[in-house]
């Protein structure tokens, strides 16, 4: 009987390290860049659109993660901010806008070595809006975060469901028609 606790034992104390192992193993060896491309039909009009793309108070892109935004001064007069993820911080710029129909965002994060590119793009359609985001993501290799952030990219999806849930967001109770974009 006591040979039989041991074992169990040895076993609950095992699989927790073999797991914590095989994500690191796992994840040097998953992609570093992840895509998505999604589209959102709405009652909003254009111009209220862009105007909750820059709210991020109201709007932050890393969502239900972010426990704080401060707005930073704006750099060549586009808008700057920080969201708080709780273990880090995302520095989140405007680098390109052509107001109302296309806004790049530029996303970095200070601890991990993760980057993306969201491109926003909204045409007018009957009474509403159509919002499209074209997201990329990636994560590059340097600190011992990135084989855990790959993997946990990989198995929530990181890059299709940031997208869908920042343009769900946006679109409020108006949205409607959500789909993937080849």
């Amino acid at each position: 009987m006591k040979k039989r606790r041991k074992m169990v034992l040895w076993i609950l104390l095992a699989t927790p390290v073999v797991l914590i192992l095989l994500a690191a193993v796992v994840g040097t060896f998953l992609p570093e860049t992840y895509a998505a491309k999604g589209r959102i039909t709405c009652t909003l009009a254009p111009g209220e659109v862009w105007a909750r793309l820059h709210d991020p108070k109201r709007f932050p892109m890393s969502g239900r993660m972010c426990r704080g935004v401060e707005v930073l001064p704006t750099e060549n007069g586009r808008a700057v901010w920080t969201e708080d993820i709780g273990s880090s911080q995302l520095r989140i710029h405007h680098s390109e806008a052509d107001q109302p129909k296309r806004l790049l965002r530029l996303v970095e994060d200070t601890k991990v070595p993760f980057t993306a590119r969201a491109e926003f793009t909204i045409e007018p359609r009957d009474t509403g809006s159509v919002l499209t985001c074209t997201n990329t993501a990636t994560v590059r290799s340097g600190t011992w975060h990135v084989p855990f952030f790959r993997v946990m990219i990989g198995l929530f999806g990181g890059a299709k469901s940031g997208c869908k849930d920042y343009l769900t967001r946006l679109a409020g109770e108006t949205g409607r028609d959500f789909a993937w974009v080849e």
